[in-house]
């Protein structure tokens, strides 16, 4: 037992109370602190405790498309910043407005500064023909988006990380190199690493083969990528992209209130991101079977036909009698629902006038600019759009009328996108083609319009069925092929007594029980997108192929730049 306080030895308590005097080693040490600390740095919102040691080796990763710039910071599921491409760009620092002043029609007041309507240059930041850019005024341009990005969203240093930038597959040499100048020159990376867009596409959708449909601004790409190794051989282009497609939408809105005689340009009148924002929250796609619905009914009309109703009989060419499916019975019922909806679309016109204005739709006209745009065979002409043909209302004037981009002949840059998939399918090595059949990932802007993927992935099935398979050459009797074919299967098989004496197959029937998807099914997968697949790949460490050195490319500028008197004297 302890004796009372008071009587312990003095000299014992002073000496027990001696300040705490740090030891040499953790281990001896008595303090009652915790010995880790109570949190932990971290730069980024979304990494881990472990990542956070290595935030230095970390690179920043800019993807530079025609239309959007996106920025931000490995390992994160999203980017920090998406800037777009405005006509605002294109002015001095501080300007308010462009274009002047208009005045109010009907009370002679200034509206007020305003911008100024264009085409879609400055609404781009690049085009794949150069010659309609300067390149000195892209690089002006990029220098002021990248010091946006670093200034108001990234808030680091430039010098300290390094850099991984995405780029379509295709992009020109010329852009390439401009874009690494101002990068060296300007923000002086250490590094900066380029990859291709498609790849990080197929490794955001966790996969290592894959067809990827890149639907952008200006063009479609459709790449084949085999164990994360894009076949730059087979890729196919169309021109179809989202630019045709916001002008479809644009004369659309325009032919519905321009007044009788105007030929004034819709984009005169329209913004070009009004028109995107509508063609984004109210544009649709038909699918597969509503599109053969109404191509059967519009077949019907221009022979003279009355419209068919539902539960009539039909009859081919030959006389055979057509047997609808369900899906197309169905999509019959759709039609009449569609067709009795209308839709008010209420926007801000940038008019004399500046006032509000709103534009009674159908739901159907809604889908006619997709269809247009990227189904219809290009020698249509423009003259076969009557509105009359795809929605009941009493306007006599074309739908399309006056959109550009559609000729009376065929171009193999301007094939529709299922045909285009189909021939990127088909030109493939066997190997690569199963593969990829299963696995067609569809990216890109306009994507995410309401069944467009769908759409897609149902038109290739279809014409893999009226081609008999993947040939190029159609055959001319395919229903005889397939009656023969039935005749066939339907004769007995002489089989030998040996052949009939097989050992059972455990292993077979097991996997036979399982099920799943038979080989050759067409099918699609989704992507996060291309800034997710390079956030995963550089969390993973690995090094690009395409590693492009501060020192060494302003070495080799310097030796460009320099005269050759002066190169000729060097040691």
């Amino acid at each position: 037992m302890l004796p009372p306080m008071s009587a312990r030895d003095p000299t014992r308590l002073s000496a027990s109370t001696t300040p705490y005097r740090p030891s040499t080693s953790f281990r001896s040490s008595t303090s009652t602190n915790p010995a880790t600390p109570q949190s932990r740095f971290s730069t980024s919102a979304f990494s881990t405790p472990a990542g956070s040691l290595h935030q230095v080796d970390e690179p920043l990763i800019f993807e530079v498309g025609t239309r959007f710039f996106r920025a931000g910071f490995a390992n994160e599921s999203a980017p920090r910043c998406k800037i777009g491409i405005t006509p605002e760009m294109y002015g001095r620092v501080g300007l308010k407005g462009r274009g002047g002043t208009r005045a109010n029609r009907r009370t002679g007041e200034a509206a007020g500064p305003r911008i100024r309507n264009t085409g879609s240059e400055e609404w781009e930041l690049w085009m794949n023909d150069l010659r309609l850019k300067d390149l000195g005024v892209v690089e002006d341009l990029m220098e002021r988006v990248l010091r946006e990005a670093y200034n108001k969203h990234l808030l680091i240093e430039s010098k300290s990380k390094r850099l991984i930038i995405i780029l379509p597959p295709l992009v020109p040499v010329a852009l390439q190199n401009t874009l690494s100048q101002l990068l060296f020159l300007h923000f002086q990376p250490p590094t900066i690493t380029y990859l291709s867009s498609p790849v990080l596409s197929c490794i955001a959708a966790g996969l290592r083969s894959a067809l990827i449909v890149d639907v952008g601004w200006q063009e479609t790409t459709i790449t084949p990528i085999y164990e994360l190794r894009p076949l730059t051989s087979f890729i196919k282009i169309s021109s179809r992209g989202s630019k045709p497609l916001v002008e479809c939408f644009g004369q659309l809105l325009w032919n519905t209130i321009k007044p009788d005689g105007d030929d004034e340009s819709w984009w005169r009148i329209f913004n070009w991101a009004e028109v995107e924002d509508l063609l984004t929250r109210g544009g649709w796609c038909k699918s597969s079977a509503d599109a053969r619905e109404a191509a059967r009914q519009r077949a019907r009309k221009a022979f003279g036909l009355p419209a068919e109703k539902e539960g009539e009989e039909e009859y081919d060419e030959e006389g055979e009698y057509i047997r609808k499916t369900s899906a197309d019975l169905r999509a019959q019922r759709r039609r009449e629902t569609i067709e009795a909806a209308v839709v008010d679309v209420t926007f801000k016109t940038p008019l004399l006038d500046q006032r509000a204005t709103n534009i009674q739709l159908p739901f159907e006209a809604m889908s006619v600019p997709l269809e247009y745009a990227f189904f219809l065979p290009s020698w249509t002409k423009v003259q076969s759009f009557k509105t009359e043909e795809y929605i009941p209302v009493p306007s006599p004037e074309d739908l399309m009328e006056g959109c550009q981009g559609r000729v009376e002949y065929e171009d193999e840059s301007d094939y529709t996108l299922p045909y285009l998939v189909f021939l990127a399918l088909l030109h493939c090595p066997v190997d690569v083609r199963a593969a990829c059949i299963p696995r067609i990932v569809i990216t890109g802007g306009a994507s995410n319009i309401p069944g467009l993927k769908s759409r897609i992935l149902g038109d290739v099935k279809d014409l893999v069925e009226e081609r008999g398979g993947w040939n190029m050459v159609k055959p001319r009797n395919l229903k005889g092929d397939e009656r023969r074919r039935e005749l066939v299967e339907k004769k007995p098989k002489k089989v030998e007594v040996e052949m009939l004496q097989s050992e059972k197959d455990d292993l077979r029937i097991k996997y036979a029980k399982i099920g799943g998807v038979a080989p050759g099914t067409i099918r699609g997968v989704e992507t996060m997108g291309a800034w997710a697949g390079g956030s995963i790949l550089s969390g993973a460490r690995i090094k690009g192929a395409v590693e492009v050195e501060r020192e060494k490319f302003l070495m080799i500028k310097l030796h460009e730049i320099m005269p050759p008197a002066v190169q000729l004297r060097r040691p």
